[in-house]
C-alpha cells in the first residue's frame, strides 16, 4: 500500500513539476532564439560537468540506501560533505571560466542553482529513505512551474537572452528550498532524533562511498554531457541549440523511469526481494520504453514542425535519432540502480567509465563531418553498449534474475494483481 500511495505522489508531483520543467525548456529556445540558447546550454554543460560530480558525490542513493536501512546519520554527514565540497567548487569553475568561451556569469548562476539542488536533494533522499516521498510531490511542481512562469514573465518584460535561463532557474529553487524546510523542519526533526548517540555510519565510510559513486557522476555527467560540450567547440553554438532542442523534447519521458526507481529503490536494495523487484521492473520498465521509443520516432517531425519555426527544423532528423535511446536509457535506470542495490559501486564506475569513453571517442568521429546528428548517434551506441554491460554484471552476480523463467513469473504476478484490482 505505501508503495502505491508513494507511487502516486511521485507520478502527480513530479508529473506536473516535469512536464513544466519540459516546457520550459521547449518554449526557451523560442524566446531567447537558437544561438542564444546555445549559449545557454553549452554553459549548461560545463557546468554540469564540473559542479554536480562534486557537489552530488553520487550521494542522493547513497542516502536512500543506508536510511532505509536504519543508518540516519547519514543525513547530517552527507550535508556537511556537500558543503565542503561547494567551497572546492568555486574556484574550479572560474579557472574553466577562463579557459572555455562562456561567460562566467551564466557559469555562477547555475552554479548556485544546482547547490541549492543539492542540498534539497539532501532532505528529499531523507524522506524516500523512509518511503515518504509527500513533501517531494508538493515541492517539486512548485518548483518547476514557477520557472516556468518566470520565463513568461521576463519574456513579457523584453528579457530575451541567454541570461534568462539560469536566473528563472534559480529564482524558482530558492523558493522551493524556502518552502521545502518550513513545511517539513517538524517531520524532519522528529525523524533525525531517531540516530543513536553512537554513530553507525563513519565519515571515511561515507566519503569512501560518495567518492566512488561521486566517480560514476562524473563520468556519466561527461558521458550525458559531453556531446553539447564538444558540438560547442567543433562545431559552435548553433549546433549545440539544434542538438538540445531534440535532447530535451526526448528527455520528456525520462520522468518515467525515474519515478518508477525513485520509488522501487528502497525495496530493491533489499537482498531477499531483488530477484522478484528486478523482474517485474524489466518488464514494466522494457515495455513502457519500447512503446515511448516508437511513438517519438512517428511523431518527431511533426512535433519540432508544431512548436518551432523552420529555423528550427534541421532538429527533426536528430530527434528521430534519439529516439531510438529512450528503451536503452529506460532499462539503463534500473541495471545501473541495480548494480549499487547489489553493492556493486566498483562495477558501477567501470561501467560509467567505459561509456564516457565510448561517448567521447564516437563523438570524437561524429561530429566533425555529422555535426548534432553524429553526437546523436554516438549516444544510441553507447546507452545500447551500457544497458548491455550492467546487464551481464548482474547475471554474474545473480544468474537467475536475467532468466527466462523468472520474467515469466513477474508477468503474470503483474497481471494478476491488475485483475484482482480491476475485479475489486
Amino acid at each position: 500500500m505505501k508503495a502505491i500511495n508513494n507511487l502516486f505522489w511521485q507520478f502527480s508531483g513530479q508529473g506536473i513539476g516535469r512536464a513544466s520543467i519540459f516546457l520550459f525548456y521547449i518554449l526557451l529556445p523560442r524566446v531567447i532564439g537558437l544561438e542564444e540558447y546555445g549559449k545557454f546550454s553549452f554553459a549548461l554543460a560545463i557546468t554540469f560537468i564540473i559542479v554536480l560530480p562534486f557537489v552530488e558525490m553520487g550521494l542522493d542513493m547513497v542516502i536512500v540506501k543506508w536510511v532505509s536501512r536504519g543508518k540516519f546519520d547519514v543525513v547530517k554527514k552527507a550535508f556537511s560533505l556537500r558543503v565542503t565540497a561547494a567551497l572546492i567548487t568555486i574556484p574550479l569553475l572560474y579557472i574553466s571560466s577562463q579557459f572555455l568561451r562562456v561567460d562566467a556569469v551564466i557559469l555562477f548562476l547555475l552554479f548556485a542553482y544546482f547547490v541549492l539542488i543539492a542540498f534539497q536533494n539532501v532532505v528529499f533522499s531523507f524522506f524516500r529513505g523512509i518511503e515518504n516521498m509527500k513533501f517531494e510531490a508538493i515541492i517539486l511542481p512548485i518548483q518547476k512551474s514557477s520557472a516556468l512562469v518566470l520565463l513568461f514573465v521576463f519574456a513579457f518584460i523584453g528579457f530575451r537572452d541567454a541570461f534568462l535561463g539560469p536566473i528563472a532557474l534559480l529564482c524558482s529553487v530558492l523558493l522551493a528550498a524556502v518552502l521545502l524546510l518550513f513545511i517539513s523542519w517538524q517531520q524532519l526533526k522528529k525523524n533525525l532524533k531517531r540516530i543513536s548517540k553512537t554513530e553507525i555510519l563513519s565519515y571515511n565510510g561515507l566519503l569512501k562511498e560518495g567518492i566512488i559513486l561521486g566517480g560514476v557522476t562524473f563520468l556519466w555527467l561527461i558521458y550525458f554531457r559531453v556531446d553539447s560540450l564538444m558540438l560547442g567547440i567543433m562545431r559552435g553554438d548553433l549546433e549545440v541549440g539544434m542538438y538540445n532542442i531534440a535532447y530535451k523534447i526526448m528527455e520528456g519521458v525520462f520522468f518515467i523511469p525515474g519515478i518508477i526507481m525513485i520509488v522501487s529503490f528502497p525495496k530493491l536494495v533489499k537482498r531477499e526481494r531483488f530477484k522478484e523487484v528486478f523482474a517485474k521492473l524489466l518488464f514494466i520498465l522494457g515495455g513502457v520504453g519500447l512503446v515511448a521509443s516508437i511513438i517519438l520516432y512517428l511523431f518527431s517531425s511533426s512535433l519540432i514542425r508544431l512548436i518551432y519555426t523552420q529555423e528550427f527544423f534541421g532538429s527533426i532528423t536528430v530527434l528521430q535519432i534519439l529516439s531510438l535511446t529512450i528503451l536503452p536509457v529506460f532499462l539503463g535506470h534500473l541495471t545501473t540502480q541495480s548494480l549499487v542495490a547489489l553493492d556493486l559501486s566498483r562495477l558501477y564506475l567501470l561501467v560509467a567509465f567505459v561509456g564516457a569513453l565510448l561517448n567521447i571517442f564516437l563523438n570524437y568521429l561524429f561530429i566533425p563531418p555529422l555535426g548534432a546528428v553524429g553526437a546523436a548517434w554516438a549516444t544510441v551506441a553507447t546507452e545500447t553498449l551500457i544497458v548491455l554491460l550492467c546487464g551481464y554484471f548482474i547475471w554474474k552476480r545473480k544468474p537467475d534474475t536475467l532468466s527466462f523463467s523468472s520474467s515469466i513469473v513477474a508477468v503474470k504476478d503483474i497481471f494478476f494483481s491488475v485483475g484482482r484490482k480491476i475485479n475489486l
